[in-house]
């Protein structure tokens, strides 16, 4: 069972323990459940890695699953705000070594493909590699560590605008994304809605422009990957599904986020959007989970390329 968890796996657990914290306004319970689930796929893929490097070493030698092995480490430091009320000393000690990978991935993720350009091998996903690391910015106040988080969030939102136009170059002039990798479109909606929720976390004294900034490009963003995703459930279920699952979540706290901060019209858009994101958050999350025990359970994948195999 273990040889068939994909990296991409990961961005399945980093959206359940987003939503986690999305549904926490229901009470502790669907938290906790949502966690409970993202802690058991996490420590199954630890172990899968501990075991069986050569396999995930392998997957690495493609792009995408390289580009979203960051989803991992995100989870690690939103799992850590779980734990911290019962263990503050080993939440914290999780945080900081997440974020220690997550620097270590991005080194050798430019060492292999940046320093090594081609447009061809660019994708949605390395909006997970370069801008992914905001979430640390999203727990800095659980750990008790803002002054990191707002660091964190002028790397990541820096980084964020330099990939940009990379990305929306190669999807929109050079096209050609095969089928498997589509799914990561929806990582579209992820990086503004994640750097806006950070800023909001990690910064006393907040920018009304840079704030409303962050704020129209998540709404931008959210819209287009809405529509898109007409056409991108029409296609047979791939690993990269989780492409579907936390971009959607971080929206949806986004949105919730924008709703509290801004006033007039501009927070009512918020206040409107707000549960319909939410809403479509949860059936996704719920929709890929069921589409992965399928994928997992009925049909063996293969070992290497697993981001490419279909159902």
């Amino acid at each position: 069972m273990l040889k068939k968890l994909p990296i991409p796996i990961c961005g399945l657990a980093l959206g359940l323990a987003a939503l986690g914290n999305l549904l926490a306004i229901f009470g502790a319970a669907p938290r906790y459940i949502c966690g409970g689930i993202a802690f058991a796929i996490t420590l199954a893929f630890t172990i899968k890695a501990l075991t069986d490097f050569g396999s995930v070493k392998k997957e690495l030698e493609n792009p995408v699953a390289f580009s979203v092995l960051p989803t991992y480490t995100m989870t690690l430091m939103l799992l850590a705000g779980y734990i911290k009320p019962f263990a503050e000393t080993a939440a914290l000690g999780m945080w900081f070594s997440a974020l220690a990978l997550q620097f270590v991935i991005m080194a050798a993720f430019t060492k292999t493909f940046v320093l090594k350009f081609n447009i061809k091998q660019v994708f949605p996903s390395w909006f997970v590699l370069f801008v992914g690391i905001v979430v640390a910015s999203v727990t800095s106040p659980v750990m008790g560590q803002k002054e990191i988080g707002k660091l964190v969030f002028y790397i990541g939102f820096a980084q964020y605008m330099a990939v940009l136009p990379v990305v929306l170059y190669r999807v929109m002039k050079i096209g050609g994304i095969p089928d498997p990798a589509l799914p990561t479109i929806a990582i579209f909606c992820a990086p503004a809605s994640l750097c806006f929720v950070g800023y909001m976390s990690a910064f006393d004294e907040k920018s009304l422009v840079l704030a409303a900034f962050m704020a129209v490009l998540s709404i931008a963003f959210w819209l287009a990957v809405v529509i898109y995703m007409l056409r991108l459930l029409n296609l047979p279920f791939f690993p990269s599904y989780s492409a579907l699952t936390f971009p959607l979540v971080i929206s949806a706290i986004a949105f919730r986020a924008g709703s509290n901060f801004f006033s007039g019209s501009f927070g009512n858009v918020f206040s409107v959007l707000s549960p319909l994101a939410m809403i479509l958050a949860a059936a996704m999350v719920l929709y890929v989970s069921v589409r992965y025990a399928a994928f997992l359970f009925a049909r063996p994948v293969a070992e290497s390329g697993a981001v490419l195999e279909k159902e």
